[in-house]
């Protein structure tokens, strides 16, 4: 600090030997002083450069006066700028006004005024001068008597400062030799921990090679299960076959049942009508037997009843056509139905499937979290043992170094007490913490032998239900085949016994197609005495003569007993369709009670599945476990799933196939009925033209009594041309035959 004051003093006495040389202004002498004291160097040199800035300036001023012969008024410029302009601003030349009548003797007076100015500023200065050396010197001496009493206060306070380390001395000796016994004890128990940890590490080792050998027998454990797992799905997948065979062969009951129904009803229509027309053949026998009349009036009875017939058989066409018609719209909404079944069956089992995906991913990332776990804790227990490590070379160079400080400073002694203590602390807290992590090991070697030997037992008791499973499944499916063996054989019998019924139906369609000619040819006959409209029988009697009345007679009783043949061989045909029936209903005895035993068995799998997932008591066992069960939970339903798609599937199937049949069918038969409406109308025609042909006002006709068996040679030529004419348009081919009775069989509607 005095120093500082010294030199500023000095250079203040610089600079006012430097101001005393130059001229300077009033108020830069004023501005020196500020109650008793010096400013600064800085402002010593803004006030000189200002004096002299002014002082040029009036010399430039006065010459160019004096040169120019203009007055200026100096003292009123000077004046203005030392009252009006503050020290340390810059000074700007003075104004002046020219005045030509200015003289040499002003300047000179002015210059005088400023001399005796600066002598004044002279003598002030040299006084301030005196004053500052005075109060150089005070400050000096007090100085002086100040260090001397920092000196003093400084040997006091080191005496106090080594008394106070001689004590702290003697206090941190005790703690050193305190601190040398627990250090011995430390050395104690570090020989001690480190024993432990030999016997720790060598079981952790041995817990490490259980912990393997458990991984493998989890392993292994998994492995075996898996393959379980593809043994039921094999099992599944046999049983999925036998069921679909199962379904096939009730599809194929179904399909002989309708075939035999459909014929059992096609022979009891044709039945029906073989009676229809042995009766009409009968009573036309009986009406030949008549007179004239009567015989007219029976065959005019017999036309009302064909022509009854025929609206029947139109009234039963358009019934039929509406049921037709009722009967495509329920198969159209069934198959819309169906369809709508088919798309929400589809995206369930899409749904399925993405359910499956996602469980299966979030199976896969357990199991990877669980050997990260492992893989954490391996690493930790690593990482544990190398902390130990250095924890125990880090105690061995802080001893070293504690024995080190001894020798140091005092200071620093209490510096590694501290960090004595904090590791310490830390050994404690780390010691703590591994013997917490070592009981944490053996309660985890616990809970591990624990659920081994839980999943052990699981899988033994599984073990034992699965082998009863397929042990039972085996048996069930070695009787399965056997029914089915004993079905098909069924099967074939029935199948034979069909095709005999085919060819029995066959040869009773001939026979029909037999009776039926003869019966044309009866109508044909008939048509003839309608035609001939004799008044006697006799006279027709003696028109056939004998030989044909004969041949007559011998065909009634040859029709007679082909009828008692037929009905003969239809009693035989209905005690086969009896027994065919008794056949069937066995058959569906037979498959309702292996639907009983399927249904029985299914029960109790799902009874084996629900004591699967209920006896599990441990709730809180290994994850694996739990996975598995949901896994196979899942793969039943999926299963169940499938089977009520693969059924839906084949019902889809079916009601497709049946339904692009009946259309095929329908399409056939439009066009068949078409063919026939057309065929009746061409005979409703021609039936007419012979009403118009006969004699229109009912005349017999006219014969000459001279030769009547010419006009039975007239007559007889006409009746076979119009017998051949009938003939023509009357009678149907084959196939015209067949269609009309599938239309009738069918009973399809008329578009």
């Amino acid at each position: 600090m005095f120093a500082k004051l010294k030199q500023k003093i000095a250079e203040e006495e610089s600079t006012s030997d430097s101001s005393r040389s130059l001229p300077s202004s009033p108020s830069s002498r004023r501005a020196k002083v500020n109650n008793g004291w010096t400013e600064n160097k800085w402002e010593t040199r803004r006030l000189i450069n200002a004096s002299l800035y002014e002082s040029r300036e009036s010399l430039l001023s006065e010459s160019s006066a004096a040169s120019s012969g203009i007055n200026l008024c100096r003292h009123v410029s000077f004046t203005s700028r030392s009252a009006s302009t503050p020290v340390g601003t810059p000074i700007e030349p003075p104004s002046f006004s020219v005045n030509s009548r200015s003289s040499k003797e002003e300047i000179l007076h002015l210059l005088a005024k400023k001399g005796d100015q600066v002598s004044k500023l002279e003598a002030k200065i040299a006084d301030m001068a005196s004053l500052l050396r005075e109060q150089t010197r005070v400050k000096e001496s007090l100085e002086c008597a100040l260090e001397k009493q920092k000196e003093g206060v400084d040997q006091t306070e080191a005496k106090l400062q080594i008394e106070d380390l001689d004590k702290s001395y003697l206090e941190q000796k005790g703690e050193l030799a305190s601190l040398q016994e627990r250090l011995d004890d430390l050395a104690r128990e570090r020989t001690k921990f480190e024993s432990r940890d030999k016997q720790q590490q060598a079981r952790i080792t041995s817990l490490e090679k259980e912990k393997t050998s458990l991984c493998d027998e989890v392993k292994s454990t998994v492995n075996e299960l898996t393959q379980k797992s593809v043994q039921l799905d094999r099992a599944e997948k046999s049983l999925r076959l036998q069921e679909e065979e199962l379904v096939n062969l009730r599809q194929t009951h179904a399909l002989y049942k309708n075939k035999v129904s459909m014929e059992l009803e096609q022979n009891e229509g044709e039945i029906a009508q073989l009676k229809e027309r042995v009766g009409d053949l009968q009573q036309r026998v009986d009406d030949s037997k008549l007179s004239g009349n009567d015989q007219v009036q029976a065959m005019e009875k017999e036309r009302e009843q064909l022509e009854n017939r025929l609206r029947e058989t139109r009234d039963q066409l358009n019934e039929l056509r509406a049921n037709s018609n009722d009967r495509t719209n329920t198969l159209g909404s069934l198959v819309s139905t169906l369809n709508e079944r088919f798309e929400r069956k589809e995206s369930e089992l899409t749904e399925c499937k993405r359910k499956y995906d996602q469980d299966y991913e979030s199976w896969k990332s357990k199991n990877f979290q669980l050997e990260q776990e492992l893989a954490v804790l391996q690493e930790e227990s690593l990482s544990g043992k190398r902390s130990s490590d250095r924890q125990t070379a880090n105690l061995e160079g802080q001893v070293m170094r504690l024995e080190a400080a001894r020798e140091r400073e005092k200071s620093e002694m209490q510096t590694k007490l501290d960090q004595l203590k904090m590791i310490e602390n830390e050994y404690s807290r780390q010691e703590d913490s591994y013997k917490q992590q070592i009981a944490d090991l053996e309660e985890e070697k616990e809970q591990l032998q624990d659920q081994l030997k839980m999943i052990e037992n699981e899988y033994s008791r599984q073990e034992d239900s699965y082998k009863q499973q397929i042990a039972d499944l085996e048996e069930e499916k070695e009787q399965l085949q056997n029914e089915l063996q004993s079905k098909a054989e069924e099967n074939r019998q029935v199948s034979l016994c069909l095709e005999d019924a085919m060819r029995e139906t066959n040869e009773l369609k001939s026979q029909i197609a037999k009776f039926e000619e003869t019966l044309k040819e009866k109508n044909n006959l008939l048509t003839c005495f309608k035609e001939s409209k004799l008044d006697s029988p006799s006279h027709v009697v003696s028109n056939l003569g004998p030989e044909a009345l004969e041949n007559l007679k011998e065909e009634l009783k040859i029709t007679q007993d082909r009828y008692k043949n037929a009905e003969e061989v239809l009693k035989q045909r209905e005690k086969t369709i009896s027994d065919l029936r008794k056949i069937v209903t066995e058959k569906e005895e037979l498959l309702n009670h292996s639907t009983t035993k399927l249904r029985q068995y299914e029960e109790n799998n799902r009874y084996i599945g629900n004591d699967r997932t209920y006896s599990s008591e441990s709730r809180d066992s290994h994850k694996l476990i739990t996975n598995l069960r949901e896994r196979v939970k899942e793969l039943e339903e999926q299963l169940q799933e499938r089977e009520m798609l693969l059924l839906d599937e084949n019902e889809l199937r079916d009601l497709r196939k049946d339904n692009n049949r009946l259309e095929r069918d329908l399409e056939d038969k439009d066009k068949k009925i078409k063919l026939l409406q057309a065929k009746i109308i061409e005979l409703k025609k021609a039936f007419q033209r012979e009403l118009k042909m006969a004699a229109p006002g009912g005349e017999p006709v006219q014969r000459s009594p001279g030769t009547p068996n010419g006009d039975v040679i007239v007559h007889s030529d006409e009746e076979k041309e119009r017998q051949d004419y009938l003939e023509v348009n009357f009678k149907f081919t084959p196939k015209e035959d067949a269609c009309v009775r599938e239309a009738m069989e069918w009973k399809l509607p008329l578009d």
